[in-house]
């Protein structure tokens, strides 16, 4: 394997006042056309939960305007992508 390390990624779960949660279908090179959170990788030197509010705007234009939760962790490997994530989740419901 060329790139063997493993990267943070951020998901957010945004609930609304019906308690329902955005899900968006994937378009990447990882898991195309599956449901999933929004969210993504840091940038070099970025505050977790300011990723966590960037990503939610770069994918789907709501801004997060109260707190956030962070509401667990998740070991991602994805053999047949090459590619291993340890995801930390996070919870909106203000936005």
């Amino acid at each position: 394997m060329e790139n063997q390390v493993v990267q943070v990624g951020i998901a957010v779960f945004l609930i609304n006042e019906k308690g329902q949660t955005l899900l968006g279908k994937r378009k990447g090179t990882l898991n195309p056309g599956v449901y999933a959170l929004p969210g993504g990788k840091p940038n070099f030197g970025e505050d977790l939960e300011e990723t966590a509010r960037r990503e939610v705007l770069e994918e789907t234009g709501i801004t997060i305007t109260g707190q956030l939760q962070q509401v667990g962790w998740k070991n991602n490997y994805f053999p047949l992508f090459g590619k291993h994530f340890t995801t930390l989740f996070y919870v909106a419901f203000d936005f």
